[in-house]
């Protein structure tokens, strides 16, 4: 049996990123940069005003001041996606607006605050000096050709990619999204289109991983409900092959003394899988890992009920997704924060607890709570959660005020 740690080692060197292929912007949304997104042009490509004013040649209002203004004719009006035909010349200023294309012969913009000028006049007074430059974004001020942008391993979602077009891209190089199937096993289970008759559950836990895994960073597959059966099962996983980077089985029980004797174990092996190794945490059952198929395709399997399929996703399926996807990060981020109340833990494994963290206006500091509800109602409950608390191998028992590390649910 593996500890949590070296479960996650091995699972993170099955997983190698995707190969990259070029996409479109639209199409990129969600994958992640496979290289460094760089300027393609300066940014800004020109210079521009910086402010609403008057572009003049600096020489042009040397001294001007409320007590000595300086006064030069409107030659033109250039508003922003606009440039002037006129060459300025001493003497001469042109109306501009915020952004727009300094005119030649101009090397500097006055604030509107700082002239003076009548609706009707072709002239306006200047009440204050200015020097070169002021006023104005000057051509590349925000990124030379060539330097980055949108560093690679950066998941491209809305702002990212507006960095990238900002960039002076159409397209992009990135790893595509990953492809998980996600098998869950149970007699019965049934699909939510379905009306129940008695006996019989919705298959909530598929739905639950898919939106996990799409949200995640994957493009993510139902392959299931399967029955308890090892070779519909072994068919069932088999079949998914074709189009999994990745494959979930959702049928690990935790009355298995033996998690590799048991019925998934069997279909997997079935199915081609001969490294099927596992880790213990709670809640259980233990998380297996293992390749499929020529192309060593990784599979993980988890528990059955949502708690346990929830944990299991969130500890070993959504770092395989991170590593497939070529993200930087393949883990989210983990706080330290004060337990409210005291918890108890069965010891031997290491436990996550579905809690809420917030900061503490008074103390500044975070606080963490465990929601102690029933374990099996935790389909209606698990959407409250916002952390994972982590509790040692060691610990039996973690008193209320105890510093924690905590898994954020509501951060990548």
């Amino acid at each position: 049996m593996r500890s949590v740690e070296q479960q996650l080692q091995a699972a993170i060197a099955l997983a190698s990123p995707l190969d990259p292929l070029d996409l479109s912007l639209r199409e990129s949304r969600g994958c992640v940069a496979a290289s460094d997104v760089t300027a393609a042009y300066p940014i800004p490509s020109f210079d521009g005003a910086a402010c609403d004013g008057y572009a003049v040649a600096a020489d042009s209002v040397i001294g001007a001041s409320d007590a000595s203004t300086v006064t030069l004719g409107v030659v033109d009006v250039v508003n922003q996606g606009y440039a002037s035909d006129n060459e300025v010349t001493p003497g001469q200023a042109v109306q501009v607006g915020a952004g727009a294309l300094m005119p030649e012969g101009t090397n500097a913009v006055v604030a509107i605050a700082a002239v003076r000028r009548a609706d009707d006049s072709s002239e306006v007074e200047i009440v204050q000096a200015v020097t070169v430059g002021s006023g104005v974004i000057r051509t590349g001020s925000h990124r030379q050709i060539g330097a980055a942008v949108v560093p690679a391993g950066t998941r491209l979602l809305d702002r990212e990619l507006a960095a990238v077009a900002t960039a002076g891209h159409a397209r992009v190089s990135v790893h595509p999204q990953p492809r998980v199937v996600v098998v869950t096993v149970g007699d019965e289970l049934v699909d939510t289109t379905r009306a129940l008759t008695s006996g019989l559950v919705h298959d909530s836990v598929s739905v639950m991983l898919t939106a996990a895994g799409d949200q995640a960073g994957a493009t993510t597959f139902r392959g299931g409900p399967c029955r308890r059966d090892r070779q519909a099962l072994a068919r069932t996983i088999e079949d998914q092959l074709v189009r999994a980077d990745l494959i979930v089985v959702v049928g690990e029980d935790d009355g298995e003394p033996h998690p590799g004797e048991g019925l998934v174990a069997a279909a997997l092996k079935e199915a081609g899988c001969e490294d099927l190794e596992y880790c213990q945490l709670e809640p259980g059952p233990a998380i297996g890992l293992g390749t499929l198929g020529e192309d060593q395709i990784p599979v993980v399997t988890v528990g059955r009920t949502p708690l346990a399929a929830f944990v299991g996703f969130e500890v070993a399926v959504r770092p395989i997704i991170a590593a497939l996807a070529g993200r930087g990060s393949l883990f989210r981020p983990v706080v330290r924060a004060n337990l409210t109340d005291q918890i108890e833990s069965r010891g031997g494994r290491r436990e996550f607890f579905p809690a809420i963290v917030r900061l503490d206006s008074t103390s500044q500091r975070a606080l963490v709570t465990v929601l102690h509800e029933p374990a099996d109602e935790a389909a209606l409950w698990l959407f409250r959660a916002n952390a994972l608390v982590i509790v040692p191998e060691a610990a039996t028992a973690l008193p209320a005020h105890e510093e924690v590390a905590v898994i954020r649910l509501d951060r990548e």
